[in-house]
């Protein structure tokens, strides 16, 4: 195992990430807060060619705090449904009411078929450009 950055910003996650796309064949991801930014800086085009393997897929919980915008663009660009959402039904007009229940862990598996292994991301790290640094 191999932690990332002792630091609260950093650009480590999304280096070594953009080299693991890079490399793999499916990716499978569960995060909770993405922007259109965040994903540029994964590299979506990379991203978006990974999640087109038929066994590749993506969920995201959604509250105010990013919106769901950022996901629809890229489920957008996809031919077939690869994206799931949790939507929180209790988001008011405050950014984030008391009351706010959200799926909130991080997970990111990459299958790397060349150099025969899996690669999987967990902690807390969000797809979003001040996140990634």
């Amino acid at each position: 195992m191999q932690v990332l950055s002792q630091q609260l910003i950093s650009d480590e996650y999304a280096r070594l990430l953009r080299e693991d796309l890079r490399s793999g064949a499916l990716v499978r991801f569960l995060v909770a807060y993405t922007t259109d930014q965040g994903l540029d800086t994964i590299g979506r085009t990379m991203l978006l060619n990974r999640l087109k393997h038929s066994e590749s897929f993506g969920i995201a919980s959604i509250s105010c705090s990013c919106g769901y915008e950022a996901l629809l663009n890229l489920q957008s660009e996809l031919s077939d449904q690869r994206l799931k959402y949790f939507m929180d039904p209790d988001v008011g007009d405050t950014c984030e009411p008391f009351r706010i229940a959200l799926l909130h862990s991080k997970v990111v598996y990459i299958a790397d078929v060349a150099r025969e292994k899996s690669i999987v991301y967990v902690g807390s790290h969000n797809w979003t450009a001040r996140a990634l640094g």
